[in-house]
């Protein structure tokens, strides 16, 4: 009775990290499952924010695909897209939103029309 006791635990176990997405370990020592394929994306950060206006995007991740910033405000509307060309080494993107009144913005990371990320961004004077 043990023994099926510790099959049926470790078997729940097994299942809940599997699905919290907990990478298993395979044979070889290496990482597999959700958690490898989420790293290999880009990431999208602004600075300052809050913002006066004056915004720098840096990219994690620079690469051929075709990468935009969507910037919409508090109710869904698009307000500004960027495209990002090849940034060489540098990954920032400088942006001047001084025309846009105070409040709460959202900018999105878009790789070939595909939403990869969301984050917030407050503009206050």
């Amino acid at each position: 009775m043990k023994i099926f006791t510790r099959i049926i635990l470790f078997s729940f176990i097994f299942s809940s990290m599997h699905l919290l997405g907990f990478a298993a370990i395979t044979t070889n020592g290496k990482a597999g499952g959700p958690v490898q394929a989420e790293k290999s994306l880009a990431t999208l950060n602004a600075y300052p924010n809050p913002s006066r206006g004056e915004v720098v995007f840096t990219l994690s991740q620079s690469t051929s695909e075709g990468y935009k910033i969507r910037i919409s405000n508090a109710i869904g509307r698009t307000i500004k897209t960027i495209d990002v060309k090849d940034l060489g080494s540098s990954q920032q993107i400088e942006a001047n939103l001084t025309e846009l009144p105070n409040g709460l913005y959202f900018y999105s990371l878009l790789a070939n029309d595909k939403m990869i990320e969301t984050k917030r961004l407050i503009l206050q004077r």
